[in-house]
């Protein structure tokens, strides 16, 4: 069972992995689903939509976040992030990084996907 920090811990490491994923298969999602499924057997479900497609996870938590918050939850027993309005990541324009945190930061991600791949372990970021 799942108390609300480590419900909202739990969504930043879905958000990592599935961002992982999605680069992986060089594809980005539009909208991020999570799926609850409540200590009573209940099971909820709300989708977001992303501002802007995108595979990375610094994108994806956000979103993430705010599904979690909205359901206002205090225990949860499993909680799933599934990425909807999937596209080729070719397709994608990309977007100049203004800020040397960003620019860094997307050179730094696909390193740390090469660590979640060889280690299989929870995601490092």
């Amino acid at each position: 069972m799942l108390d609300g920090e480590q419900v909202r811990a739990t969504a930043a490491r879905l958000a990592a992995s599935l961002g992982g994923r999605l680069r992986l298969e060089q594809l980005a999602a539009g909208s991020v689903t999570a799926t609850v499924r409540l200590a009573d057997g209940r099971t909820l479900s709300w989708t977001r939509m992303l501002a802007e497609t995108s595979g990375h996870s610094d994108d994806l938590r956000p979103a993430a976040y705010a599904v979690l918050d909205s359901f206002a939850l205090q225990r949860a027993r499993r909680t799933t992030l599934v990425a909807e309005r999937i596209v080729d990541a070719a397709e994608l324009y990309t977007q100049l990084a203004f800020g040397p945190s960003l620019s860094l930061w997307l050179r730094v991600e696909p390193v740390f996907d090469q660590l979640n791949a060889r280690f299989r372990e929870a995601p490092w970021h």
